[in-house]
């Protein structure tokens, strides 16, 4: 099993079917995971942030996707980086899509 990392929307973007397809096999179905969705967002909602997806893939087949990104908080003295899932802030779901 490899994972790999997707810190470019362009990237991004070369994946649409293969996320729409795991999605299809994944339990939940909820439209907040899907790939228009979390693109949308993440094109008007984080521009101070850094997508971090990864992908989960074994011999080509793709097997788990973690939309996810980092972003940057200050506590006043440090900056803080977070890891969270692409649009959690305003989604009222959130989740690794897994086959």
């Amino acid at each position: 099993m490899v994972i790999l990392e997707i810190t470019k929307i362009q990237d991004l973007l070369n994946i649409k079917d293969v996320w729409d397809q795991l999605l299809l096999r994944n339990e939940t179905k909820s439209s907040e995971l899907g790939f228009n969705w979390v693109t949308t967002w993440w094109r008007y909602c984080c521009s101070d942030s850094m997508l971090f997806v990864l992908l989960a893939k074994d011999n080509d087949k793709l097997l788990g996707i973690a939309p996810l990104m980092i972003s940057e908080t200050s506590d006043g003295n440090s900056v803080i980086k977070k890891l969270e899932f692409i649009a959690a802030s305003t989604s009222n779901y959130a989740d690794f899509i897994i086959a």
